[in-house]
């Protein structure tokens, strides 16, 4: 006889591995206890992380990675001792943890970046651990491998501008430092029909009536619309409205990147792209149920990495969580990277359907790029 699997006591429909509760439940409490520390607290969680740094590498124990990944990712904790000692171990596999590693890591890791005898493995953690530390200094080496390729990256697919990505930045093709992340960022929270009008961000948005996809006849979608004009969202650099439109079955359903040029008076266009399929996989009813989303700007920044993990939901802003690794497109237009703006969860609007849709920016040539990631 099969033993009956006990449910979570609190959402009362996943079951409960952890205890009491489920994995999800299990993590958004333990997210709410993070974001409810004091500084005295968090400063003894820290404590902690650092008495027993060397059990990042444990396979069998998670508890400090995932305390770790909790206090960066939702508290923004300043890595610098963490950074020092983890150095000192040689753990490079939380590359989040050098954030804020000090000049003296930064110089020493790039003195072994540079060595031609360099395992590739060992070259890849780096280069992805630098990128988190970012600095003058690391640009400089970077942009110096790009032109000087080391032995070791004979064997890499990706370039250091790449993996600078990883960090929040990049350069182009004349080696000029570009952002890829802004610095701040503000979670999409569920509100009420009444209060998505007012919000100055929304999503998944009918573009207009008998407006359709030529390729596959699905209606197009403002996938998110944005009022910059709203101070609270003064960092991103937008003076005006902005609408991401776009076919959102073909951005998930097709190989090629789909594009839109917008204007700041609120009005876009979808550039052409090769299309796969000539059919929408959206039915009417479940594109009813996502333009019906009543998801809002959340009252407050939160903390840049808030949304850069497992179903943490929408975002605007700061670090995504990518599914399948980072990707930052180059601007057809004028070549410097792009930057990375939204995620949209997909089962938040779209009942069962997995992965996040991304959406990037090149505010100097007003273009923007739908990307779409799943498990």
């Amino acid at each position: 006889m099969c033993k009956e699997e006990k449910l979570c006591k609190q959402c009362g429909s996943r079951v409960a591995y952890y205890g009491d509760f489920c994995a999800d439940c299990r993590e958004e409490n333990d997210r709410q206890e993070i974001l409810q520390m004091s500084e005295q607290e968090l400063a003894v969680k820290i404590d902690y992380v650092c008495a027993n740094i060397q059990q990042l590498e444990n396979q069998d124990n998670e508890e400090i990675e995932y305390l770790c990944k909790m206090l960066i990712n939702y508290r923004n904790i300043n890595t610098s001792r963490l950074a020092e000692l983890a150095w000192e171990h040689n753990l490079l596999y939380h590359n989040t943890i050098y954030k804020d590693a000090p000049p003296h890591v930064v110089e020493a890791m790039l003195n072994r970046l540079r060595q031609e005898d360099l395992h590739p493995w060992d070259a890849s953690k780096l280069l992805l651990c630098l990128a988190e530390a970012g600095g003058s200094a690391v640009h400089q080496a970077f942009w110096e491998l790009q032109q000087h390729p080391r032995s070791w990256s004979k064997q890499f697919s990706s370039t250091p501008a790449v993996y600078a990505t990883e960090g929040g930045w990049s350069f182009d093709s004349q080696g000029r430092w570009a952002p890829t992340n802004f610095a701040e960022c503000y979670p999409l929270v569920k509100g009420t029909a009444a209060e998505k009008a007012e919000s100055p961000v929304k999503i998944a948005l009918l573009a207009g009536e008998g407006e359709i996809c030529e390729h596959c006849g699905a209606p197009l979608m403002n996938l998110i619309e944005i009022d910059g004009r709203d101070s609270r969202l003064a960092f991103l650099g937008l003076e005006g409205v902005v609408r991401a439109k776009c076919c959102l079955n073909c951005v998930i359903y097709t190989l090629d990147d789909n594009f839109c040029r917008y204007q700041l008076d609120g009005s876009s266009q979808p550039l052409p792209f090769k299309a796969y399929n000539d059919e929408s996989n959206i039915s009417a009813k479940e594109f009813a149920a996502m333009v019906a989303n009543t998801y809002i700007l959340g009252p407050g920044p939160v903390a840049p990495r808030y949304a850069a993990d497992y179903y943490r939901g929408s975002s605007i802003g700061g670090v995504a969580f990518w599914w399948q690794g980072c990707e930052i497109r180059t601007c057809p237009d004028c070549g410097k990277p792009m930057m990375y703006l939204a995620q949209i969860q997909l089962d938040t609007i779209w009942d069962s359907m997995d992965g996040n849709v991304y959406i990037e920016i090149c505010r100097d040539c007003q273009l923007l790029v739908f990307l779409y990631q799943q498990d």
